[in-house]
């Protein structure tokens, strides 16, 4: 078959005028060509042949309407079309013609129109051909109504009409594909009484790969077994079976014994790979695929696609679709939408946005897509103005649309929108809601601090919550101190999964923020006592398109000691930069004093120190883990970020950190606005107003002294600077105590948590003083502040948070000192806090 479009058409365009009846014969090949480039290619030639005065023949319509046939949107306008054609020119009744138009009306979808046609196609009692029935099942099945093929294949055993060997293959893939094994076992017995087997192999393989589809491997096996003939679609249709059934290694031993293997063969099995869940296998089998040779084709790049998806393997990614490029495999709208969901899953927006905009037609799937890509990116408005965008072309949107629209939603705090949302994805869309959609509205809920709204929607919900909604309940509770619905959470989460940890962490972590150390000593004994171990923290990197995995404390990677010697450089300038670990979430039986290595050893610690490791310090670093990132981590890698100036992007269980100049972006979407100055509004004078001379400043790093390190300040040479600290600390210490007094009388400087605490929860302080997500980012860490002329060091625990005393690296931005005290001895003997604002 003559398969170059362009070609084909200059042959005709310089056949003479005198040989134009020989048009219709050869332009057949041009209309067969046409199918793979859509039916507009045909009916534009099909044009073309009539302006050169020549007359469509019995061969003509029948290529025409084959390429309408695959087409899917505007096969039945075509079909239409041409059909007012076929009458016109007296072909009506060609059977070949007649079964050509049924084709094209099935598998457009039409198909009433189809079954219109068929009927008019009987000649006397007989009723319509065997070939006519043949085309009404396969073009339904060409249009995925597989409960429209099985009933046509009923209507025509009922009509007397004898099946042929092409019926038989068409309903038994229809039966597998609906997984209606019982009508295909009653089709197996019509194929033994006709006697096709086994002398047929493509009714045999069909047989074969309806039973993998309905997923009885063992009926499947047998068949297989007992066949004279073999070929490769028989071997390939197991492989496929066993992948779907999860057995993927028992679908790796029957293709390696395959004699011969085509590229159907090998995506089947890279498919199978990506079903499993094992996605790294999947792209080392499209390795050896390339190394055998075997050119893949649009579905197995969509598999493909998919591993490098979800494994974060941008790079791989890449370089999957220059290789399309390079080999002109059709970039077709599934193709699209998995290049969309790469480049997301990667965290490269822009990247999706533009395969976006450069396809040509998009269905549900892809507006989806999008919308979640940008949803989980954190670009909340972007997606919604997205979701209304797709409204607007008419393309209705599904259960998984609106996933992504409450999503959306979540990450840009609107909770109104959410609602308004979510009730009309029930009174216009007509979609009942599912587990997924409320747990979308817990997470909105739950961020913005209505609990006690998220429990109700709990406790209205049609189907039992599952734990997901109760850790996401849980996990917000932990966020905004509520105690009393964590508690319940936590309970709720436990009965559906004693075994889970991280509900222990977060109860655990609520207790440790309202000072009830005791019960974070029961938890941890409970934990203890029960076994309970937390699931191993793996982190998947790539580099120069390698995929490398690390798991907490392991040191099996080649490169361990280069690995473990970087990260200690970098935990020494993470220390000196005021970073002190936070050991709340470590429930593993170690000594008080081996906890830090726990956290310092967590696997996305070790893949950024392996970044660190590679000389291009201008790429972006791209984590997947397959957990939530623990405080500790996420606290360390903001500085990373800022200290080395370097992009980080970590996917993990429940979401997107975007890490930036010391910023993440979960937090840049609800709370910290670094582009602007905080207001402070509460009347500070300005007479307190840091100074140069107020503050221990170095080249890379600005400090409040706050009278901390007077002493050795004067001993090394920085009087005047101590001397200035201790004066505006001691002039701060009083104003604030001036301003904020416990009920009882006693100063500030020994309220203890009372002063902290009702002092933040103040609104206008919240907000106009103190920057929320620095303080949630740094509730009940140790921290450590340093002079920086003299290295003075002391240690301070932060009760609800702390705001950074000092500078991101290279800026000017100016810290003031609010308020210090020290927490009873009982709790953290000799800490000192102190609390600060920016300006």
């Amino acid at each position: 078959m003559l398969r170059a479009p362009s070609r084909a058409r200059a042959l005709l365009d310089r056949t003479p005028h005198w040989l134009a009846p020989r048009w219709c014969s050869a332009a057949g090949y041009q209309y067969d060509t046409a199918c793979a480039h859509g039916a507009g290619d045909a009916v534009a030639g099909y044009a073309a042949m009539l302006a050169r005065g020549a007359r469509p023949d019995a061969y003509t319509f029948p290529s025409l309407l084959k390429a309408a046939a695959r087409a899917t949107a505007s096969g039945v306008a075509v079909g239409a079309a041409v059909h007012a054609h076929v009458v016109k020119f007296g072909f009506d009744r060609n059977d070949h013609v007649a079964s050509a138009l049924v084709l094209a009306y099935a598998a457009g979808g039409g198909g009433a129109a189809a079954r219109f046609v068929l009927d008019e196609s009987a000649t006397g009692e007989s009723g319509a051909s065997p070939v006519a029935w043949n085309a009404l099942i396969s073009g339904q099945n060409r249009a995925r109504r597989f409960g429209h093929s099985r009933r046509s294949f009923a209507d025509m055993v009922r009509a007397g009409v004898a099946p042929t060997a092409v019926t038989y293959v068409s309903v038994l893939s229809a039966c597998g594909k609906g997984g209606d094994a019982l009508l295909g076992m009653q089709v197996h017995k019509r194929v033994l009484a006709s006697g096709a087997l086994p002398a047929d192999l493509k009714v045999g393989n069909a047989l074969v790969d309806m039973y993998a589809e309905c997923a009885d491997m063992g009926a499947a096996w047998k068949l297989f077994d007992d066949m004279q003939v073999r070929s490769v679609v028989s071997w390939t249709s197991l492989v496929s079976g066993f992948s779907r059934a999860g057995q993927v290694d028992r679908a790796r031993e029957l293709f390696d014994s395959m004699p011969e293997r085509d590229a159907v063969s090998w995506t089947a099995m890279i498919g199978g790979y990506v079903q499993a869940a094992q996605f790294m296998e999947a792209l080392e089998m499209f390795r050896e695929m390339q190394y055998n040779s075997v050119r893949a084709d649009e579905f197995t790049m969509v598999s493909v696609i998919t591993a490098c998806a979800q494994l974060g393997a941008l790079e791989m990614g890449e370089w999957a679709r220059i290789y399309m490029s390079r080999h002109g495999i059709k970039m077709d709208v599934v193709v699209g939408n998995a290049l969309i969901d790469m480049y997301s899953k990667c965290g490269s927006v822009e990247r999706a946005l533009d395969v976006f905009k450069e396809m040509r037609s998009r269905d549900k799937f892809t507006w989806t897509a999008i919308i979640l890509g940008l949803a989980v990116n954190g670009h909340g408005e972007e997606a919604i103005d997205m979701f209304h965008r797709m409204i607007k072309v008419s393309e209705a949107p599904d259960e998984v649309t609106f996933v992504g629209v409450l999503t959306a939603c979540t990450h840009a705090g609107l909770v109104d929108k959410g609602r308004e949302f979510f009730h009309s994805m029930i009174d216009s869309y007509r979609i009942a809601p599912n587990v997924m959609h409320y747990g979308c509205m817990i997470d909105l809920l739950g961020r913005a601090g209505k609990l006690t709204e998220a429990m109700e929607i709990i406790c209205k919900m049609p189907m039992r919550p599952n734990s997901a909604i109760w850790g996401t309940l849980l996990a917000a509770c932990r966020v905004h101190g509520n105690t009393e619905i964590g508690e319940l959470a936590a309970e709720r989460l436990l009965e559906l999964d004693p075994q889970n940890s991280m509900a222990f962490i977060l109860l655990s972590n609520m207790y440790a923020k309202s000072n009830r150390w005791e019960d974070v000593r029961r938890l941890r004994h409970e934990i203890m006592e029960k076994g309970i171990k937390k699931e191993p923290g793996c982190s998947l990197i790539e580099m120069d398109g390698v995929i490398h995995e690390f798991v907490a404390g392991d040191r099996s990677h080649p490169m361990s000691k280069e690995i473990y010697f970087k990260l200690e450089k970098v935990l020494t300038d993470l220390k000196n930069a005021g970073y002190v670990p936070d050991i709340t979430e470590v429930f593993v039986e170690v000594v008080e004093e081996q906890k830090p290595n726990v956290v310092y050893w967590h696997s996305e610690k070790l893949a950024i120190a392996f970044a660190l490791l590679s000389p291009e310090s201008n790429m972006v670093i791209r984590i997947v883990k397959n957990l939530r990132m623990c405080l500790d981590c996420h606290n360390a890698i903001k500085l990373i970020s800022s200290l080395y100036g370097r992009e980080v992007v970590v996917r993990d269980r429940t979401r997107f950190h975007h890490f930036r100049d010391g910023f993440c972006s979960y937090y840049l979407t609800r709370d910290e606005k670094p582009q602007k100055p905080v207001n402070v509004s509460l009347g500070i004078p300005s007479s307190l107003a840091m100074s140069p001379v107020h503050q221990c400043v170095t080249s890379d790093m600005m400090q409040l002294g706050g009278g901390i390190c007077s002493r050795r300040c004067a001993a090394s040479g920085s009087r005047s600077a101590a001397q200035a600290s201790t004066k505006f600390f001691n002039r701060s210490l009083d104003w604030i105590m001036s301003k904020f007094s416990h009920p009882s009388g006693r100063p500030n400087s020994v309220a203890g948590k009372w002063s902290l605490t009702n002092w933040i929860e103040s609104p206008a302080v919240h907000i106009s003083l103190m920057n929320p997500a620095i303080l949630e980012a740094f509730t009940g860490v140790v921290m450590k502040l340093t002079c920086a002329p003299c290295s003075a060091s002391r240690r301070a625990i932060s009760v609800m948070g702390m705001v950074w005393p000092c500078a991101i690296r290279g800026t000017s931005t100016k810290c003031v000192l609010l308020e210090a005290f020290r927490l009873p001895e009982t709790a953290w003997p000799g800490k000192l806090i102190l609390v600060a604002a920016k300006m």
